[in-house]
């Protein structure tokens, strides 16, 4: 159990369930059973606080149907929040190498991709778990400021290093690994802007 005493405790967990199904955990890759996810669930309700856990959606062959029930199951089972990936194929990541060789099928067209994301977003809404950034969803009061701080330009911690206040662009030094910051004012401002786009969340001029 979680030490309730420490003053900066973990309070939230999110699990990366990817599916509830054991045919699209294979086909994702990943090496947990579906049943064994659900244990996983368990375990951390059972110790913290707040436990939200992700989804990938318009995978390999599966109809909104399939999306529709499995997502209505994941709201069933939810505590107030919510993480709804779609699928996206991006170089230099084996579904990458797959699609490029003309190996990764079934997966679904651009029109069928935005079906997706429109059942998704409506299928929330009414289940009280409106979407507060793209892929992120929460009833009122249990968004997740974790996230929120990086989508809105706020400063956070680097832990164990140090805090990166919300004017200095974390930069990774090549020859060493290490972590050194700069000024990057323009970066900084136009990656908030990026990131805040995600988001419902007006960013005020106060940050740039």
């Amino acid at each position: 159990m979680p030490d309730t005493n420490l003053p900066h405790r973990v309070n939230r967990v999110s699990l990366g369930l990817q599916a509830l199904n054991d045919g699209d955990l294979r086909r994702l890759g990943r090496m947990h059973s579906a049943r064994e996810g659900l244990s996983a669930l368990d375990i951390a309700r059972s110790c913290f606080d707040r436990v939200s856990f992700d989804l990938i959606y318009a995978r390999q062959d599966q109809t909104l149907r399939d999306w529709e029930q499995e997502l209505h199951r994941a709201i069933e089972l939810s505590q107030g929040h919510l993480s709804l990936y779609q699928l996206t194929v991006e170089e230099g990541t084996v579904f990458g190498e797959r699609h490029a060789k003309g190996l990764l099928h079934g997966l679904p067209t651009e029109d069928l991709a935005a079906d997706f994301f429109d059942l998704t977003q409506k299928i929330t809404e009414v289940a009280g778990l409106p979407a507060y950034e793209i892929s992120n969803h929460a009833a009122h009061g249990q968004e997740a400021k974790h996230n929120l701080i990086y989508w809105t330009g706020g400063d956070y911690a680097d832990w164990p290093r140090r805090p990166w206040p919300s004017n200095l662009w974390p930069e990774t030094t090549p020859d060493s690994g290490r972590t050194s910051t700069r000024a990057v004012a323009g970066g900084c401002r136009n990656s908030r802007w990026c990131e805040g786009c995600r988001t419902r969340i007006v960013i005020g001029r106060s940050r740039h």
